[in-house]
């Protein structure tokens, strides 16, 4: 069919299809299977994100320490010179 008979709506649907890589509409089973893939990757995503965000707030927590260690080390040193 050439796209001057098709309606507007025919013509979205084709425009979607071509964007899509697609002949046709996919079949419920197929839209299944590609709404679950997506699902999947974006769960991935999200653990990987995840992942990443753990790592940064541990290392943030190990520097806190050494800063917290380090000031004390440092009021410890002041004290002491103040007493001599």
């Amino acid at each position: 069919m050439s796209d001057k008979f098709q309606t507007p709506t025919q013509l979205q649907e084709k425009k979607a299809l071509e964007e899509l890589n697609l002949h046709s509409l996919p079949t419920q089973v197929e839209l299944q299977k590609m709404i679950e893939e997506l699902v999947s990757q974006m769960e991935t995503q999200f653990e990987d994100v995840a992942s990443q965000i753990n790592k940064k707030m541990e290392d943030m927590d190990t520097r806190i320490t050494e800063l917290e260690k380090g000031i004390g080390n440092l009021l410890d040193q002041a004290s002491t010179e103040v007493d001599q």
